[in-house]
């Protein structure tokens, strides 16, 4: 099973509905969704504990979890060793947020 979305470098505001979409592959029935915000270190936070793998996707309103080190994690609801993460980290911003830039 390979995770694609996330995989890194992406920008997702808080609020927006963002696919989280993988490629399964032999007959993992249900797959487990979690996220990290400390790189992929840990993934205390369960997006959904169990979908349907064959979809392949699943649609996640992107949470308050504003940060630069956050990454996706896909399991086999049956097999936890059968999982794949974001290869890199991606952001989570404000919706408000802004980028001030200084001329000098």
């Amino acid at each position: 099973m390979t995770l694609t979305a996330p995989n890194g470098a992406e920008v997702w505001i808080v609020g927006e509905s963002r696919p989280i979409t993988w490629n399964r592959t032999g007959s993992i029935a249900t797959v487990k969704l979690e996220y990290s915000t400390d790189g992929g270190t840990t993934y205390p936070n369960v997006i959904t504990a169990s979908t349907s793998a064959a979809t392949g996707s699943y649609t996640w309103t992107v949470p308050d979890a504003i940060g630069t080190q956050l990454k996706v994690r896909v399991t086999d609801t049956a097999d936890a060793s059968v999982a794949d993460a974001s290869n890199a980290n991606f952001t989570i911003k404000n919706r408000n947020h802004q980028e001030l830039s200084i001329v000098y």
